[in-house]
């Protein structure tokens, strides 16, 4: 019912009827969960972590309510934060990929280019369909960091998963027109 509110737009529906899993079960996780998933599409992060910190308080250190909780820091620029939520999170569950996402995307913020290359390769791996826009960003930050040949490889996976864009395929011309092999 929450998330048929929540599709509507229907704010205050939605809170009432998550309202009540936590009146129900205030020992579970769930409740406060979809109240703090409700904030984040409300555009209050803030708001969604004090529902996750709940959260944790009534499920004790589960890995995903740490893993929203490194979103809602994320999304909140806290970022030493967020990646203290995502380390324990792969301390747990090493292939997640979105938290290898979110971590890489935080460390780049963070200037820390190496780490957050990593991250977004496990990320690009790890994931089950094509993420050819992970790839692409992939792409970018290997040649920030000066390995033409890694971004080329990037680039040109975005590629065969989104063949013909002209966008990617002019992104692979520019690193060969400065003498890549």
């Amino acid at each position: 019912e929450g998330n048929a509110w929540q599709r509507a737009r229907r704010w205050a529906e939605a809170e009432a009827a998550y309202g009540r899993i936590v009146q129900a079960r205030p020992d579970l996780p769930t409740g406060y969960l979809y109240l703090g998933h409700l904030r984040r599409a409300q555009g209050d992060p803030a708001g969604a972590l004090a529902w996750y910190k709940r959260a944790e308080a009534a499920g004790g250190g589960i890995w995903y309510v740490l893993y929203w909780q490194g979103v809602a820091y994320y999304q909140m620029e806290a970022d030493a934060e967020a990646q203290e939520r995502f380390q324990a999170v792969l301390a747990k569950r090493p292939e997640h990929t979105w938290t290898h996402y979110y971590l890489a995307q935080s460390l780049y913020r963070q200037e820390q280019l190496t780490k957050a290359i990593d991250h977004l390769e496990q990320a690009v791996a790890l994931h089950s369909g094509q993420p050819w826009r992970w790839a692409v960003q992939l792409g970018a930050w290997r040649a920030e960091a000066g390995d033409v040949e890694g971004a080329l490889a990037a680039y040109r996976q975005a590629l065969e998963w989104r063949p013909g864009d002209e966008n990617i395929q002019k992104k692979i011309q520019e690193l060969l027109s400065v003498g890549a092999p």
